[in-house]
């Protein structure tokens, strides 16, 4: 008897467990059919992305979705089983209505385990299982006043709010002072959640992270679920789906007490309402925190003061802030987007820690920096194009960008190419909108030294004052340049200004070899970055340039051993940029301002991602962008950053920068 592989219900493709579940016809018309019903992944949407595709796709759905999801592949393989067994296969609609049944069922025990199913004794309608979370009931007549909280503390008030229909959650905050003046009050809409205890916790640790930001005073937490209280206290380890969100408003106090001197208990007093809606009831949680010597009244009253400035029109600097924890899961993964450069993988390649790593969001300091919102971003960018100009960072950046998109359209590429090092452009049919890349690391004409050198090794001809062809050229046409460029001047160039030689910078021997003396890198990151923005003078577009984003290597280069093995991110000041990234620093700012004062308003912004991205040593692939065995030019690479990962903040940076 002749074995083979291919399917035997359909006869088309190699039958592997994601064929059975999710390309076999079978399986795709059962999955269709549910998604009629139930709220599932679009099976069309479902990609092979390799042998953790199945965790990839569980790590996607929320509680629900898990369950309907894994209850779908069961009845996939029941059906397959059927078929092979030589037995009629029940019809789609069956199977349908079959689990619609059972988990309606199962989802009514878990949630009324007292109820006798059994026998028929059931709850009349099931609304989820997330559904049964204790909160505040609107019907409830007996309203309690405000209590202040004692002085020389503040109270912080939270409340989340949730939809069951699409995941969409809220939460509003206010900070008061013992006399009930408010120090700060906001509210904000939050990602999308599984249920409404994510919601109420994930309120809890905004509106905490706020507060830690706004006063030195201790602070009261007050919220209205005794679940969401039950879980902060608890002293054991959690191990629920709520155990990165219950962390948080610890480890926002936690990291407020790595960043100053001296030791204060801190009590947080967080009150919740009963069931019974009667009467509030406080609970206790005791948490090391410092303090700092400036008197609570007047803490209080300088953030106050700042807020009215920023109320009354004083612009945020969105490039001064802290990492704050966030406990929403990330935009996008590596089976939600399939443009991210496989070198740039850290999920695929199992970067230690990368979950971690990912709950984290950029805080500016005095404001908020909204989260991207893909819709809003195409919505603003209709029937135009944008231009990311610079080197493999700039690329790094644009994937970034459309991975973020991808929620809600996928580009086409234009003209697809097989390159890295070269031009590429993408097209975003839906909202006529264009985005490219040109690759061009020293924003200016360069070439080898000699010909057959090595791109990374050898020396390169560097022209200071002659904007590089492969941009210049073709940029007028776009509405918005990204523009960057500075990590090349590291390497090995012969420099070039007005027709002769000008230096060498980098290059050993460089009087013997060149008849020329050294020149310091940042001169011609100045320069470069002179000739860039005079070549956009004319441009009728906005220019955003892009300050220069520090790599991270650590005992060594990339060449000799380097790594960058962190694990998560630095506060403010417990770093600074290196000597040489700071001199490119300066030098990006200075001619910016440069360029500004003599371009129309608005013309020119300026995306300062330096500090920010000093503090992520922890969000480079380093050597998990690819596998052991593999043989790559850039073994380890703590100069690119993982998709998804902190780079994604440069596009909420971008999209308000924009707007």
């Amino acid at each position: 008897m002749e074995l083979t592989d291919v399917c035997p219900l359909c006869g088309l493709e190699r039958e592997d467990t994601f064929h059975v579940f999710y390309r076999c016809p079978r399986a795709v018309d059962m999955w269709q059919a549910m998604a009629q019903v139930w709220r599932i992944p679009d099976v069309k949407s479902i990609r092979n992305t390799g042998p953790e595709w199945f965790l990839n796709l569980i790590a996607e759905c929320d509680k629900g979705d898990r369950l309907r999801v894994l209850m779908l592949m069961w009845r996939c393989w029941h059906v397959r089983n059927e078929i092979q067994h030589d037995k009629a296969p029940p019809p789609t609609e069956v199977s349908r209505r079959f689990l619609q049944s059972y988990a309606t069922s199962l989802l009514g025990i878990q949630q009324y385990p007292a109820g006798d199913w059994d026998k028929g004794k059931m709850v009349i309608q099931l609304e989820g299982a997330e559904q049964p979370i204790s909160h505040v009931d609107v019907s409830w007549k007996s309203q309690r006043k405000w209590s202040p909280p004692p002085e020389g503390w503040a109270k912080l008030n939270v409340d989340g709010s949730f939809s069951h229909e699409d995941g969409s959650a809220g939460a509003g905050m206010i900070l008061r002072g013992h006399d009930g003046a408010i120090i700060f009050s906001a509210c904000r809409s939050l990602r999308l959640y599984p249920d409404p205890l994510h919601a109420e916790l994930a309120g809890c640790t905004e509106g905490l992270g706020l507060a830690l930001q706004w006063t030195e005073l201790p602070i009261i937490l007050e919220c209205d679920s005794m679940q969401a209280v039950q879980m902060i206290k608890a002293k054991g380890p959690d191990r629920s789906q709520h155990a990165m969100v219950v962390s948080e408003p610890n480890n926002q106090a936690v990291r407020r007490a790595a960043s100053t001197s001296g030791l204060l208990l801190i009590l947080l007093l967080v009150a919740f309402t009963a069931s019974n809606y009667s009467s509030l009831y406080t609970e206790q949680l005791l948490v090391a925190v410092p303090a700092t010597p400036a008197s609570s009244s007047s803490a209080a009253a300088g953030t106050g003061s700042r807020a009215s400035d920023s109320n009354a029109g004083v612009a945020c600097d969105v490039a001064r802030g802290e990492w704050v924890p966030d406990p929403a899961v990330p935009y996008y993964t590596n089976a939600t987007c399939p443009l991210i450069d496989a070198r740039q993988d850290c999920m695929k390649y199992g970067k230690p820690g990368i979950e971690s790593i990912l709950r984290w969001r950029w805080q500016p300091h005095g404001c908020d920096l909204p989260r991207f919102d893909a819709a809003a971003f195409l919505r603003l960018v209709r029937g135009k194009s944008m231009a990311f100009v610079g080197d493999s960072v700039a690329r790094n950046h644009m994937q970034s960008l459309m991975c973020l998109l991808a929620k809600v359209e996928q580009p086409r590429e234009i003209e697809p190419k097989d390159c890295v090092h070269c031009t590429r452009k993408y097209h975003y049919r839906e909202h006529d909108f264009t985005v490219c890349v040109f690759w061009t690391p020293f924003l200016v004409r360069w070439n080898l030294t000699r010909a057959g050198g090595q791109q990374f090794m050898d020396p390169h001809n560097v022209y200071l004052d002659e904007p590089d062809p492969e941009w210049s050229r073709d940029v007028a046409g776009y509405d918005y340049v990204v523009l960057n460029g500075a990590k090349w001047f590291t390497r090995p160039t012969v420099l070039y200004e007005g027709g002769r030689l000008l230096g060498c910078a980098n290059v050993d021997g460089c009087v013997a070899k060149h008849n020329a003396t050294a020149v310091s890198p940042h001169y011609a990151v100045r320069a470069s970055f002179r000739t860039a923005l005079r070549a956009l003078a004319g441009f009728r577009g906005r220019v955003v340039v892009r300050t220069v984003a520090p790599p991270h290597y650590e005992n060594g280069k990339w060449y000799d051993g380097g790594n960058c093995l962190r694990t998560g991110p630095l506060l403010n000041n417990e770093s600074s940029l290196p000597e040489t990234e700071g001199a490119f620093h300066a030098a990006q700012v200075e001619e910016f301002r440069a360029a500004t004062a003599e371009a129309a308003a608005g013309r020119f912004v300026l995306m300062d991602v330096s500090e920010m991205m000093q503090m992520r040593g922890d969000g480079h692939p380093g050597q998990y962008g690819h596998w052991p065995h593999e043989k790559v030019g850039f073994g380890i690479d703590c100069v690119h950053w993982c998709l998804p990962g902190p780079v994604d903040a440069w596009s909420e940076l971008l999209l308000h920068l924009l707007t």
